[in-house]
């Protein structure tokens, strides 16, 4: 079992589709305390984990109990039964219930049942299940499921990887591997690389958290693996929070020599001293070009990235040049929009985008 924290504050909310998996059970929590307005702040997480991971398992919970007030709690209450009812619906997950609890009171009844809760709603929950051959037949209990052998070993050889950073590795002291390397390191080891259950298997280990992997095209992103999980959410919360530490993104705009500094930084707290021999150019570029791949930053020139998800709020002038002639406009409606679709949406437009 492994146990995920998603960060709150929206410099974070691009992020979000990396982490997200149907191998596992939600919980949504926000404050009682500062009253219903906070019902649709909880509404895009909710849009976000359905479009990753459709039908998942949500338990909805909210925290102070302790400071709202009885008619408070009745309109919270019925803000989220709505939610069911509403437009949107079909839009949402699965809520299994909702939780108002004191986490002060660990040992409370409302805390007690909110405990048993996760616990059956995780001994019920189901998943595609990992095997290939099991695909055509209905989704399985993920508690208890049997999988092959293969997997197991895979799991092992990913987790001795970890611990050993190869200086021959492309992205080295980075724990990335692209897809011809571990296909090499696989085959050394013994493992037949040409078993239809390895891409199986990848998909189990990514869905577990153990390894991450994705299959999109977009930028050649398919072609890398993860090994170590925590690793990508470190490297992508250091630069995108940027603004909190020091003032070094302007409209969006990231010189790549304050990533340098970043970059050390995590090096230094993971006790990788690697930075020596490794040059400072090459490992800029190798980060920002993972974080391109998922859609979070663009490369703009050789000594800047562009950051969307921190451009300003205030509208250019210019936004709508007129370049003269006829123009065509869309007008597409959505009931609602996962986090971080803007951000993401601007970086793909902008791969198609004239360079000038």
């Amino acid at each position: 079992i492994t146990i995920w924290d998603f960060a709150g504050q929206k410099q974070f909310y691009v992020t979000h589709q990396c982490f997200l998996s149907q191998r596992g059970v939600y919980l949504v929590v926000f404050s009682l305390k500062r009253g219903v307005e906070e019902i649709d702040r909880i509404k895009p997480w909710l849009y976000t984990i359905q479009s990753r991971s459709p039908n998942a398992h949500v338990i909805i919970v909210g925290t102070h109990l302790d400071t709202a007030g009885a008619g408070d709690l009745r309109t919270i209450q019925q803000a989220l039964e709505d939610l069911t009812k509403a437009e949107i619906k079909d839009f949402l997950p699965k809520i299994e219930s909702i939780h108002f609890v004191n986490t002060l009171l660990p040992n409370s009844a409302g805390m007690s049942e909110l405990r048993l809760k996760i616990m059956s709603v995780a001994e019920k929950a189901e998943a595609t299940p990992a095997d290939a051959k099991s695909k055509v037949t209905k989704r399985v209990k993920i508690m208890g499921e049997k999988v092959p052998a293969f997997f197991l070993e895979l799991e092992r050889f990913v987790t001795e990887t970890q611990k050993q950073l190869l200086e021959t590795n492309k992205y080295y002291p980075f724990p990335i591997l692209e897809h011809e390397e571990l296909l090499e390191q696989l085959e050394s080891r013994g493992f037949d690389i040409d078993s239809e259950n390895l891409d199986n298997a990848i998909t189990f280990l990514h869905e577990c958290g153990v390894m991450l992997h994705y299959n999109s095209y977009t930028q050649g992103l398919n072609k890398l693996y993860f090994i170590q999980p925590e690793w990508l959410s470190d490297i992508f919360g250091k630069i995108i929070t940027i603004p909190e530490v020091q003032n070094w993104v302007k409209e969006g705009i990231l010189k790549k020599s304050a990533m340098l500094i970043l970059l050390k930084d995590i090096l230094r707290e993971k006790n990788i001293q690697a930075i020596k021999v490794i040059d400072n150019t090459e490992l800029i570029e190798k980060i920002a070009h993972v974080m391109e791949r998922f859609e979070i930053v663009l490369n703009i020139s050789d000594d800047e990235i562009l950051i969307p998800s921190q451009l300003p709020d205030q509208k250019p002038d210019d936004l709508y040049p007129h370049h003269g002639g006829d123009c065509l406009e869309r007008l597409y409606r959505m009931p609602c929009t996962p986090h971080g679709f803007w951000s993401r949406l601007i970086t793909r437009l902008a791969l198609f985008a004239p360079s000038k």
